[in-house]
């Protein structure tokens, strides 16, 4: 792969000015040329393909000849423009060869049309969702094949990539209007939603009139709208953690600052929706350390926790110098704090607030707490066997690791300043040596419960912060927002999105009473594991779409209401659970099962027990017989 980009040099070298631009990857070639009309724009092009050391010599000279007949040119441009132009698309005559005029071409798996609506793409996704889905549909049937739980994941990891890809660029976030109408991509929005209503029911073995937002919470799905915004979401932050080196660094940075108000380029929407700052947040290089690189301190985590406790009480005996950190987030805030002891005596503290909670982790604040920690280290005079007891496994361990992960900067910061420690005092004492050592918090350690305390009353808000003169450089300054917290904090908003179109479902006010039982990662567990002939009842009985004959009446799939156990009016899911009287023998030993439990419905349809019960009551009372329900 990197090879190629060598390899490709020459050509991307072609597109040299502001009218003619080169596009590249692998083995792929994409030039753009933009003039007043087509004519101009086709004369550029054939400019870079046949003049002196164009594309046409570079392929003769490497011996790498052009497939002209797979060569395509497309003329971008509204259809407001073109009808002011008067011009018909027109081939391109290339070396003697014909290259034809397309209304559509797909580069890089993007499928790009002569208006940059996307709409080619967005449709093709459609059909590349349901094909999947389809496919998904041959494996798992409302009462054989696989589990729900398998079938869902191969819907989450085939399906959504394929049906999603490159959404950030051919899909708009769907907003809500404050006239309450919604903008963005909201006719794809509908269209991918019957996809995935269709592998829900898969998934789950319900019935086809099954309401889709209760499909989605059954089979724990994100309803598409949030999916995709979701996506869209994740990738413009990945953008904006793009080190300066980067060569779209420049681009993201200049494209973020406004909104264009003539033709705005999928990353000006996104900037323009999701409000993000480049220049803020934190920047991922593709790797950390050298591979070779040693560390300037030891690392030692206990197998257990009380062996932890222990190895943190001998410590407290046997080293002169111990410097306990701790990083703390309540609800909506993070600080960090670092405290010595000197001979088992406690001495100097230095505290930090990171800020919001939303814009820092946890693990951030573990990290600002080790660079505290080795500032203090720092202000010693003499220093031979020292300790940072840190009591975050996580931290410890990432100092060791080298790939990009966020919060890299901190990392970098705590080998510096350990790489700093070594060089002053290894050649003053010969046996220095500084220990990383996990010790494990709440275990009643004085060091550990300082430093907790510490960090606690760091995390109340900026007066807590130490002088800024005693911190350390890095930290005299606003520390860049960190890539986790912004992707909590969006997900937990798409979070309370999804409850809010739920609670403004037609559907809501029926379940109101089983609102904390229709959490949809609590669905899955309960139900996508068990048995499909099994699941698929069961979730049919919890969504209120069973095939039961007063539901099959009301789709027209039955003569009749009434139960044909019984003959009661109507046969309703109630009527099935708790009053035919051609099931009171198998309603018996359901209630010896439950006890008096077994009346409620909530009991029945809602809790792992009950869900148990009324399996193996479907599988005595034969009523579904045609889902093949067995004994459990």
């Amino acid at each position: 792969m990197i090879l190629y980009l060598f390899y490709n040099a020459d050509l991307l070298d072609l597109g040299d000015n502001r009218s003619t631009l080169a596009l590249g990857f692998v083995d792929d070639i994409a030039y753009i040329a933009a003039g007043k009309d087509f004519n101009e724009t086709h004369r550029l092009l054939r400019d870079i393909m046949e003049r002196e050391e164009g594309a046409c010599d570079w392929a003769r000279d490497h011996n790498s000849p052009w497939e002209l007949s797979k060569t395509k040119v497309l003329d971008f441009c509204t259809k407001q423009k073109r009808k002011a132009l008067r011009q018909p698309r027109a081939d391109l005559l290339i070396a003697d060869q014909r290259v034809e005029n397309v209304e559509t071409f797909k580069f890089l798996g993007v499928i790009l049309d002569s208006a940059l609506t996307f709409r080619p793409h967005a449709e093709t996704a459609v059909k590349k969702g349901m094909r999947y889905v389809s496919a998904i549909s041959r494996l798992a049937r409302t009462t054989k094949g696989v589990s729900g739980e398998i079938a869902r994941r191969l819907y989450v990891a085939v399906a959504v990539p394929r049906m999603t890809y490159a959404g950030d660029v051919w899909f708009t976030p769907v907003r809500e209007l404050p006239n309450g109408r919604l903008s963005g991509s909201v006719g794809f929005t509908r269209r991918l939603a019957q996809v995935q209503r269709v592998a829900a029911t898969r998934i789950t073995g319900a019935m086809r009139t099954s309401p889709g937002d209760l499909l989605d919470i059954h089979s724990d799905l994100w309803p598409i709208r949030l999916l995709l915004d979701k996506i869209c979401y994740r990738s413009l932050l990945r953008l904006c953690t793009l080190p300066d080196s980067h060569p779209l660094s420049t681009y993201v940075q200049r494209t973020s600052r406004r909104l264009l108000k003539t033709h705005p380029s999928p990353l000006h929407i996104l900037f323009d929706t999701y409000k993000l700052q480049p220049q803020k947040t934190e920047k991922i290089k593709p790797f950390r350390l050298d591979t070779k690189t040693q560390l300037a301190f030891s690392t030692k985590i206990a197998p257990s926790r009380q062996q932890g406790v222990e190895d943190a009480l001998r410590i407290g005996r046997t080293s002169r110098i111990r410097v306990y950190t701790d990083g703390s987030a309540d609800e909506n805030t993070v600080g960090a704090a670092a405290v010595v002891f000197r001979d088992g005596e406690e001495g100097e503290s230095l505290l930090y607030h990171l800020g919001s909670a939303a814009e820092h982790t946890t693990y951030e604040a573990e990290a600002v707490g080790v660079i505290l920690g080795l500032h203090l280290l720092a202000e010693e005079a003499h220093l031979d066997d020292a300790v940072l007891a840190v009591d975050n496994t996580g931290v410890i361990q990432a100092c060791q690791h080298t790939r990009a992960r966020p919060g890299q900067y901190l990392l970098n910061e705590i080998q510096r300043l350990a790489d700093g420690l070594q060089r002053r005092h290894a050649g003053e004492v010969g046996n220095y040596a500084l220990t990383m050592q996990w010790t494990p918090g709440h275990e009643g350690i004085p060091g550990n419960e300082a430093a907790d305390a510490a960090a606690k009353m760091a995390a109340l808000g900026p007066a807590a912060t130490s002088p800024r003169r005693a911190l350390p450089a890095i930290l005299r300054k606003t520390l860049p927002l960190s890539k986790s917290a912004l992707r909590r904090a969006h997900t937990d908003s798409l979070k309370a999105r999804w409850k809010q179109l739920w609670r403004t479902s037609p559907r809501y006010r029926r379940f109101t009473r089983h609102d904390d039982a229709l959490i949809p990662s609590k669905c899955r567990r309960l139900l996508l594991s068990r048995p499909r002939h099994e699941m698929s009842t069961l979730v049919q009985l919890r969504i209120g779409h069973a095939p039961l004959n007063r539901h099959l009446h009301r789709i027209q799939c039955a003569d009749s209401p009434r139960c044909p156990s019984c003959g009661a009016p109507s046969e309703s899911i109630r009527h099935y659970l708790q009053y035919c009287p051609s099931y009171a023998d198998e309603r018996w030993r359901m209630r010896v099962r439950l006890g008096r439990k077994a009346e409620k419905l909530s009991t029945l349809l809602y809790t792992s027990r009950g869900l148990d019960a009324l399996a193996s009551y479907n599988a005595k009372t034969g009523r579904f017989r045609n889902q093949h329900s067995r004994p459990r």
